[in-house]
């Protein structure tokens, strides 16, 4: 039974050709029945990939249908929902713009998603489907997102993320860049294989392709795939088509017309543009797998945005499973940097414990704690480019980065933490957070003061100190640390330390050093 909570809620999407509503009831804490669906086509990625920007007629027939929309959630009385927008409007020239006409004609708060948040939310909906765990836990799968203006890949071992990348290569955007193409002697579908097979390639040299047995497709545009060979239906959201029948129709497809293709297949014009990159992508990446076919998997943004929805509600405790695909995919673009593994570990695990100890005073939670233990990770990536001056590398490394479930204020956040983790600290050179809202700039020197501490703790990266013991309140921070060795380098690394978490949280650590044997 749901405590005090309405039960209704709702997403609302701006994709690339359509926006798309999906209601949905509650049925206990941890899922949901899906009770409508809408569907209003309108191509944006037509202008927004070719040209750049949105036109202003097309931004006023989005704000019509988002009217719409509207009424419809005023009729179910819906007040929990979301409104987000993806790669079309994400890309766009004029995307504040459109922003603010959205919100002056319709009233609503359109969030744009970064492509590590489309990932992140659309893995929350495929780890909700009971089909998909039993592979996650015994082998390793690449999943691919066929989008239109983008897609993404991303490759599970044993039940953990190990490598989540976004390409903007999607079809239709394979298609803008190559149509001329198609008027050449050479077949289209072999141009296409060339030009997308260098981009592919990259995906080499970060993931076990060899040892991958699954490969799933999404999206988008994964119909093709189905309406190429008729799939077997495994489940309700999974079917399956074996790689010898994807290949035997794909080979026959390279070198028939566009208009032989469009008859066979029965595909209107808008379709067969996007038929052929789709095909291609999906033989370039099953070429890097083993797997004994392609799983076609019914999965959208929108579940995940539910799910999303369902547990920030009802089940805040369900998110730690994301977390750690977002850790284990941080821990291993640390290990493409050459990190210091042992020591990336001591200061995570001493930050957690300060975290923990003192939960009750510093007023952040589990995101918080989250982006505390990228930090751990992340910040000394920059010593495989340079040792001198490695913090500044460090951060606009972690910057960079598109990591899944991240958002681009979170990273900077992360950023931050690595450059003031030398001598600087924020209040002497502040240019990183200027760039942030005050309240990502007070929990920036929280956990830049955390991770300070923490870091003093293994200076010397030998992991001198076993085990530590904290006391604080709101006069003393007491950290009682055992060690069978001389701790020296710490304790004046600590010293250092210590007055900019005082200036933070306003009472000063002191470091206590005991032998083990006294812990013991």
């Amino acid at each position: 039974m749901l405590k005090n909570k309405s039960s209704l809620f709702s997403v609302i999407t701006i994709g690339s050709h359509s926006i798309k509503m999906l209601v949905a009831e509650a049925i206990n804490e941890k899922d949901f029945k899906v009770i409508e669906k809408t569907n209003y086509p309108i191509n944006l990625a037509r202008e927004s990939f070719s040209k750049g920007f949105i036109s202003v007629p097309m931004v006023m027939e989005v704000c019509s249908i988002l009217n719409k929309l509207k009424k419809l959630l005023s009729e179910y009385r819906i007040s929990d929902f979301d409104v987000i927008a993806t790669s079309a409007i994400r890309e766009a020239k004029n995307k504040l713009f459109i922003l603010d006409k959205i919100m002056i004609t319709t009233g609503l708060h359109v969030r744009i998603l970064t492509n590590a948040e489309e990932r992140y939310l659309t893995f929350k909906s495929i780890r909700n489907n009971y089909f998909l765990l039993e592979d996650f836990a015994t082998t390793s799968s690449l999943f691919l997102d066929l989008g239109s203006g983008s897609i993404s890949v991303s490759i599970y071992s044993k039940n953990k993320l190990t490598f989540s990348q976004n390409l903007n290569m999607g079809a239709l955007r394979l298609y803008e860049e190559t149509c001329e193409l198609e008027n050449e002697n050479t077949s289209y579908s072999l141009l296409l294989e060339e030009f997308t097979s260098s981009n592919i390639d990259r995906i080499i040299n970060f993931g076990p392709h060899k040892r991958i047995l699954r490969f799933f497709i999404f999206g988008n545009n994964a119909h093709f795939v189905s309406t190429l060979c008729k799939p077997e239906k495994l489940y309700p959201k999974l079917s399956y088509v074996s790689r010898e029948s994807f290949l035997k129709s794909y080979e026959e497809i390279k070198y028939m017309s566009p208009l032989e293709v469009m008859k066979k297949y029965n595909l209107n014009e808008e379709e067969i543009d996007l038929f052929f990159p789709s095909l291609v992508l999906v033989k370039g990446f099953l070429d890097l797998t083993i797997s004994s076919g392609i799983y076609i998997t019914d999965v959208t943004l929108r579940e995940g945005l539910l799910y999303n929805l369902l547990e920030k509600t009802f089940n805040p405790d369900a998110q730690k499973v994301d977390y750690n695909d977002i850790l284990s995919s941080a821990r291993h673009i640390a290990k493409r940097f050459k990190y210091d593994k042992k020591h990336s570990r001591e200061i995570e695990k001493f930050s957690i414990e300060i975290f923990d100890a003192i939960k009750d005073y510093h007023g952040i939670g589990n995101r918080e704690k989250l982006i505390l233990q990228l930090a751990c990770i992340l910040y000394d990536t920059g010593k495989f480019l340079s040792y001198e001056n490695h913090y500044k590398y460090s951060a606009d490394i972690i910057e960079a980065l598109d990591l899944v479930g991240v958002s681009e204020n979170d990273l900077k956040i992360v950023s931050a933490c690595a450059k003031y983790q030398g001598n600087s600290t924020p209040r002497e050179n502040s240019y990183v957070l200027d760039k942030m809202t005050e309240e990502d700039k007070i929990i920036s020197a929280k956990l830049i003061a955390i991770i300070k501490i923490a870091d003093a703790l293994d200076r010397s990266h030998k992991s001198k100190i076993e085990n530590i013991e904290i006391n604080f309140s709101k006069k003393e921070f007491i950290i009682t640390a055992y060690s069978r060795e001389d701790t020296t380098l710490e304790e004046w690394m600590f010293k250092k330390n210590a007055s900019f978490f005082a200036e933070v949280f306003g009472v000063m650590p002191e470091l206590i050093i005991k032998g083990l044997l006294n812990y013991e």
